[in-house]
């Protein structure tokens, strides 16, 4: 799989990802009416490349098809699965962003999905891959930005000690703009 095709899975998911949580299409860099499109052609994508999605992983059309049918909660945890399993795909393809800004972005999407399903265990599982998965990043990030690593350091020590749904809930999408801002970092926009 090239990175071209790589970034088009990631875009792909990304519009399904933010059409499930409500996001603008702005967000997802695709509109509504191209969302259905891409996540077609993500699907072909990863069946062309001979990957095969692990099972009880849905497909991308399968997450549309749920959007559709209003049960809201279920694409948006199926939605950012592909997002987790885009980013293993495309793990052994070098591009500038490491797959842990991919990965940051996953687990702040997990952060608005137990939240709004107040699921308690499921909030402490992600407070603790958002430090796992910052803490592989954060020496890249100090070597390019160190005032945006503090600044991270300090939103996700912030996750670390809320303690309700309703606080992570606010932390939430100040986290999701914190890992754009990272992925700036390595894009150099």
């Amino acid at each position: 799989m090239n990175a071209q095709l790589s970034n088009r899975i990631l875009g792909a998911m990304a519009a399904v990802v933010a059409i499930a949580c409500n996001k603008s299409s702005e967000s997802a860099r695709v509109t509504d009416s191209a969302a259905g499109t891409a996540a077609t052609t993500a699907t072909t994508a990863i069946a062309d490349s001979g990957k095969k999605l692990s099972a009880g992983v849905p497909k991308t059309v399968d997450a549309v098809r749920e959007i559709g049918a209003k049960d809201r909660h279920k694409a948006m945890i199926d939605a950012n699965r592909a997002t987790f399993v885009s980013a293993e795909l495309v793990r052994n393809y070098s591009g500038p962003t490491p797959e842990q800004v991919l990965l940051l972005d996953y687990e702040g999407r997990e952060l608005e999905i137990w939240v709004a399903l107040k699921n308690a265990d499921k909030l402490a599982t992600t407070k603790a891959d958002i430090r796992r998965f910052w803490n592989e990043l954060r020496g890249f990030v100090v070597a390019r930005n160190s005032a945006q690593a503090q600044h991270t350091d300090a939103l996700v020590a912030r996750i670390e000690k809320a303690n309700t749904p309703a606080e992570l809930g606010r932390l939430a999408t100040p986290f999701l703009d914190e890992v754009d801002l990272l992925e700036k970092v390595f894009t150099n926009q």
